[in-house]
């Protein structure tokens, strides 16, 4: 993916899985910079390693845009599928798991 652009992503979810991938994003991602955290309204504002949590709206406004949104959570809903429509409307790429986002 690095030699195709991408650059920044963020990833959907804030919870359990996400927050168990810790060191491991660093050691997994390389060059690729993960600069947010997309989760619902009610951990908007709140930071996860530094990172900023940031509702799906609040992403796509965000500029320069982001390149991935990998999602990274134990439960695919409904949201999920809109936020995922949302997401590749303005452009992003969207893989369906962090091992998904590794192997592209």
């Amino acid at each position: 993916l690095y030699v195709y652009g991408a650059r920044r992503v963020a990833l959907y979810g804030a919870g359990e899985l996400t927050q168990s991938l810790g060191g491991r994003l660093a050691r997994t991602f390389g060059k690729f910079i993960v600069q947010a955290i997309v989760d619902d309204r009610s951990r908007r504002g709140q930071r996860l390693w530094g990172l900023p949590i940031v509702t799906p709206s609040e992403l796509v406004s965000l500029n320069p845009r982001f390149d991935w949104v990998v999602f990274s959570s134990e439960e695919k809903d409904a949201k999920w599928q809109d936020h995922r429509k949302l997401f590749e409307k303005v452009g992003m790429r969207v893989a369906e798991s962090v091992d998904d986002f590794k192997s592209a």
